[in-house]
């Protein structure tokens, strides 16, 4: 072979070359670009993930606050109407105390004046008897 023709396949070899590179750039270039569209597909998908996952804890914390507010609601009526009723029951209490206070006093002066009749049919038993000793004697 001689130098024209090695020199002509040399050529030809680095036309080829660029031929090969520029079809490598073109695929590396289309592959940024797929990756870059990838990424920003994915970056979308997350973004809204994110914002989905957002809105569902934010629905969630309102229902979770709406159902402690309804709670609260509740156990205060629940906590009103005890109230009521044991001030009912005192009331009940008091007037029942003060039934028996008045009963206990009742019995109180029938037991007084029943101390003072006895007394006095002791006095006056006394009195007969020192009388029959007297006209006995």
């Amino acid at each position: 072979m001689n130098k024209s023709g090695v020199q002509e396949i040399l050529k030809a070899l680095q036309l080829h070359s660029n031929h090969v590179e520029s079809k490598i750039n073109d695929m590396n270039e289309k592959f940024e670009n797929q990756m870059n569209v990838l990424k920003e597909h994915l970056e979308n998908k997350m973004d809204n993930m994110k914002e989905h996952l957002e809105n569902r804890m934010d629905d969630m914390k309102e229902h979770l606050e709406s159902r402690m507010d309804d709670m609260k609601e509740h156990l205060e009526t629940r906590m009103d109407q005890l109230e009521n009723r044991v001030d009912k029951l005192e009331g009940t209490i008091n007037n029942r105390f003060e039934r028996l206070e008045k009963k206990m006093e009742g019995l109180r002066i029938e037991w007084i004046e029943t101390q003072e009749t006895v007394e006095y049919l002791a006095s006056k038993s006394v009195q007969h008897e020192r009388k029959l000793r007297q006209l006995s004697s």
